[in-house]
């Protein structure tokens, strides 16, 4: 007897799977959603609220990047740790008229989800034609520490998606090293990254190093000539090159700028990096 057609859309996968997919990622969003509009009095909450405080600076004085204030250890009311990428976020959220709480919240929330999208799609890249994204997305969106940390006053998934972008974009650009767009999209992605939790992008540097090992030997597999082999060589390790020491050297200056900063005060010296190593 002859089976029936098979329900499937062009990529040869059943119909019903990407539904189900937007069902339970519906499902976590509808859960976090009603914890958006409460004050900040969670775990961490100095932490959360030195990043709202300098929300609300932002709100207040305009956002300034590169001296804004945290106004928690005493003056002259700075005490710059990471790049306000997320504080700027939640300033342009607020702007429109939502508490500073309930904006720092939903930030984290929107870069929370898009992780969860830059996790499918690296998925995607790194293991093609199988349900690795699927399954990687329902167990980001369900497991109990997202589900609790996508909605607090952290800074947390701003760097993670960063991150992820990083990666992403990264594969991309491995497929065509010519390709100018996917080479700033990593440069900026992995700059954003690291100046936001360098601890995070950290992480991805056994991912990173092993996709240019994988691509040089790639490249000397499919050479057809020494001529040829050399320049794409040359090119790839130039970009490379620039694409993994731009984050870290941005990473550098800005952990100089805020030592400088910080060891202006004796209430923020103790909060340089070297005292935090020691320290830690």
């Amino acid at each position: 007897m002859a089976e029936g057609p098979v329900d499937s859309n062009q990529s040869g996968q059943p119909r019903w799977v990407p539904i189900l997919l937007l069902v339970v990622i519906g499902a976590s969003i509808l859960l976090r959603v009603s914890q958006v509009g409460q004050p900040l009095l969670g775990k961490h909450r100095f932490r959360q609220a030195q990043t709202a405080i300098t929300v609300w600076s932002f709100t207040e004085d305009g956002v300034h990047p590169l001296a804004y204030q945290t106004p928690v250890f005493g003056p002259p009311w700075r005490a710059p740790m990471e790049f306000p990428t997320f504080q700027i976020a939640a300033a342009s959220a607020a702007a429109l008229g939502l508490e500073i709480d309930t904006a720092c919240r939903l930030s984290n929330l929107v870069f929370f989800y898009l992780s969860a999208g830059l996790l499918f799609m690296l998925c995607r890249l790194l293991a093609p034609g199988s349900r690795v994204a699927e399954l990687a997305v329902v167990f980001f969106c369900w497991l109990p520490f997202n589900i609790y940390w996508s909605v607090q006053s952290m800074i947390d998934f701003a760097a993670v998606a960063f991150a992820l972008g990083y990666a992403a974009a990264f594969i991309k650009w491995l497929e065509g090293p010519t390709r100018p767009l996917w080479f700033f999209a990593t440069l900026v992605a992995g700059i954003l990254a690291y100046l936001t939790k360098v601890t995070t992008m950290l992480s991805l540097v056994p991912l990173i190093g092993t996709l240019i090992l994988f691509t040089v030997f790639r490249q000397i597999r499919s050479a057809t000539g020494l001529a040829t082999f050399v320049r794409e060589r040359v090119v790839f390790l130039a970009g490379a090159t620039v694409l993994v020491l731009a984050p870290v050297l941005a990473e550098a200056a800005w952990v100089a700028y805020c030592d400088h900063v910080k060891e202006g005060s004796p209430f923020t010296v103790w909060l340089t990096s070297g005292e935090l190593g020691r320290w830690n």
